[in-house]
């Protein structure tokens, strides 16, 4: 084995650490933000009936501090309402808005939705959610129309950490060092 010069041996630990951060920023991606929510009916032929779901949408669509009143925001949804199974293909945006902070402001999606506005009709299955300041869920079963209830939390992940790379790259340098420091 080759023995590098203690005072390169600083200069390869820190080409090394280098190497391992720009490893590690290469590695940073959008992150998808998932909310679970909860919808029950308050009045119309549904009235009583519950349900459950998962939204999401990429934070490089809607960075937070920012508003998007568009349709096909949402890169996650798994809800089903009155025995009908709904996903980013059946249902629609009509805006989502963000703090500064990343909390959501407020979110409006459904099966009838574009930019800025949602909404339901008598005649045909659908439903309307909304939750920030309004919390509130339309919906019909084909025959009438109905007022609700809606809820929405953000699901807590366990996200890797983008400078593990990093850290890892700088352990096994110190070690190195530190065993080059005892053979000598």
């Amino acid at each position: 084995m080759t023995e590098i010069p203690k005072g390169k041996y600083m200069k390869h630990l820190t080409a090394i650490f280098a190497l391992a951060c720009c490893a590690s920023i290469s590695t940073v991606q959008a992150t998808p933000i998932i909310y679970d929510f909860s919808v029950t009916a308050t009045s119309g032929n549904l009235a009583g009936f519950s349900a459950t779901g998962s939204f999401g949408f990429d934070d490089t669509v809607i960075p937070a501090g920012t508003n998007n009143s568009a349709t096909s925001l949402l890169s996650f949804l798994d809800f089903t309402w009155n025995g009908i199974a709904y996903t980013p293909s059946t249902a629609n945006t009509g805006a989502i808005w963000r703090l500064a902070d990343g909390t959501l402001s407020f979110a409006m999606f459904g099966t009838n939705c574009f930019p800025s506005v949602c909404s339901v009709s008598a005649a045909s299955e659908g439903w309307n959610f909304r939750t920030g300041s309004l919390n509130d869920f339309s919906y019909s079963d084909g025959q009438a129309i109905g007022f609700g209830t809606a809820t929405a939390r953000l699901r807590t992940a366990q996200v890797p950490e983008p400078a593990s790379l990093a850290l890892l790259g700088l352990g096994l340098g110190l070690m190195g060092y530190a065993r080059q420091r005892r053979a000598s």
